[in-house]
């Protein structure tokens, strides 16, 4: 193969990349818009995440989202579980409609009961890494 055929090669596949591209690109755009607040990087806009700390191990998702929706639009409201049992690890977090609704959350449900424990509402923080303890592995293999 001369340098003249891999050239051609090259383009004869460049060509085609846009061609493929197009449909998907399409279906993109018909794609359904998601009720989550736009933010930049596809997370919750500023504010408006937050996190419940100390609640009961009974407490399910939908337990949740009923205790905060009479602040506003409830977005999306998940109780953190354990990944092999299933069990709840006593926290969770509640995506609000607007910074305001969470505010007004934060305000009346900080302290309060919910499913018989005292429960914490603070903006929630992105997580960080502890670089300085190493991380546990359970795999064997």
């Amino acid at each position: 193969m001369t340098k003249d055929e891999t050239v051609e090669v090259v383009e004869e596949t460049t060509d085609e990349t846009p061609a493929e591209e197009t449909p998907a690109a399409d279906v993109a755009e018909e794609a359904p818009v998601a009720t989550k607040p736009a933010a930049s990087n596809g997370e919750a806009a500023e504010g408006t995440k937050l996190f419940v700390g100390g609640i009961s191990w009974g407490t399910t998702d939908e337990g949740l989202r009923q205790a905060f929706e009479a602040f506003g639009t409830v977005t999306s409201a998940d109780v953190i579980r354990e990944k092999m049992t299933g069990r709840s690890k006593g926290f969770g977090f509640v995506v609000m409609g607007s910074a305001a609704e969470a505010q007004a959350a934060i305000d009346k449900m900080n302290g309060q009961s919910l499913d018989g424990r005292q429960i914490t509402v603070n903006v929630a923080r992105p997580k960080t890494e502890n670089n300085d303890r190493p991380r546990r592995d359970f795999n064997r293999y």
